[in-house]
């Protein structure tokens, strides 16, 4: 363990010890909603996947479409040193997971079987991050042809071959930021034409444009944030973008300026609960609800979103139960069910969520692998 600490130190804050941020289909963390349909109505999840930071794997689980119910699937799959975060692909082809190990080439790649959920590793399995290292931010468009990863200092962009699901990088890849910076998660826009990257070290996101080629362009302007921003989340309309700040131990909002993407501060910081040290977080499908998880103090709060203005309302948080240390979350396709990796106890836990965002307990902890962080969605039931 103190090993691992050592080498993900500089990309992931916080002693992991004590908690180890959805990534819905793209990362995760902080992530764009694959679908952007904001009705409740659409299929839910067909697959769950678990990143597993200890012991560097992942697990895939199948989920029940009329109880939310997780089901183990076959044993946990390799990845590179220090895996974090995931990603998959919106059509449901494609799983990649972000290896922030110093050992790691880069970013896995696995074909999922949209049947059985299961994962095969590409060929290669490995794909490096030309030119820097320690991708932990991971994210690909709704579009299933590009995958963006914040690394130390740049971002890298990669086609998807639609058949193999090799990467490859996109001419003029990485993309630099100040060598004082230390990029954690990286998100985009619905419509694939901004991507918004946390800087921990300068309590900052950076904003870039996308070009016609899918390479990330560095927009002129960037946004203040509290103290070591990480996880984003955004609603699917891409109208308003949340940022947990770990040390604030707050929530920044922001609003997105249509046609430019530039950011735009709504007011101060939204505090979240004493003790939580923020890291993950996503919005509902219907864009009224914000969820934050709280590894520290093992729970979940819950915010309402006013969709005019941006403004969070706090509403009574969610115990995940002692020891627990919810991670990474991601809310079902459906807007029906929350999934949350226990970094504390390696298991997933599930919840059900009424029309009021009040989270229910499903029964059923199924195991995951030691340390699991990154969570991720997959197919329609």
């Amino acid at each position: 363990m103190q090993n691992f600490i050592a080498k993900v130190w500089l990309r992931v804050a916080g002693p992991l010890t004590v908690a180890l941020v959805l990534s819905g289909c793209s990362g995760s963390i902080l992530h764009v909603n694959p679908n952007p349909d904001p009705s409740p109505a659409h299929a839910s999840a067909k697959f769950l996947y678990v990143v597993n930071s200890i012991e560097a794997t992942v697990k895939s689980f199948s989920i029940n479409g009329s109880t939310g119910a997780l089901t183990s699937l076959g044993p946990v799959v390799p990845a590179g040193d220090a895996p974090i975060y995931a990603a998959a692909t919106p059509n449901g082809k494609f799983l990649y997971v972000a290896n922030a190990g110093t050992d790691a080439i880069g970013v896995s790649g696995y074909r999922i079987d949209q049947s059985t959920g299961l994962l095969t590793p590409t060929s290669p399995a490995e794909f490096p991050t030309t030119g820097d290292f320690q991708p932990l931010g991971i994210a690909v468009d709704l579009n299933s042809t590009h995958l963006y990863t914040t690394n130390a200092q740049t971002v890298s962009a990669f086609t998807i071959d639609a058949t193999s699901g090799v990467l490859s990088d996109i001419p003029g890849t990485p993309v630099t930021v100040p060598a004082t910076s230390n990029l954690q998660m990286v998100t985009l826009t619905p419509d694939s034409r901004f991507l918004y990257a946390t800087d921990l070290i300068n309590n900052r996101v950076w904003e870039f444009a996308i070009s016609a080629s899918g390479l990330p362009v560095r927009m002129d302007s960037f946004v203040a944030t509290g103290n070591s921003p990480e996880g984003m989340a955004m609603d699917s309309e891409g109208k308003f973008l949340f940022v947990a700040n770990w040390l604030s131990n707050s929530i920044s909002r922001f609003a997105i300026t249509p046609g430019t993407g530039v950011l735009v501060s709504i007011g101060a910081a939204t505090p979240v609960e004493t003790g939580c040290g923020p890291q993950e977080l996503t919005v509902d499908p219907s864009a009224k609800f914000l969820f934050v998880s709280c590894a520290a103090v093992n729970k979940i709060d819950r915010f309402s979103i006013d969709f005019a203005t941006g403004n969070l309302t706090s509403l009574p948080s969610f115990s995940t139960g002692a020891f627990t240390g919810p991670r990474g979350i991601a809310i079902d396709f459906s807007g029906g069910y929350l999934y949350s990796a226990w970094n504390m106890q390696n298991k997933a836990g599930a919840a059900a969520i009424d029309p009021a965002s009040t989270l229910t307990a499903l029964p059923g902890t199924p195991a995951t692998g030691r340390g699991p962080i990154g969570v991720a969605l997959s197919g329609r039931q």
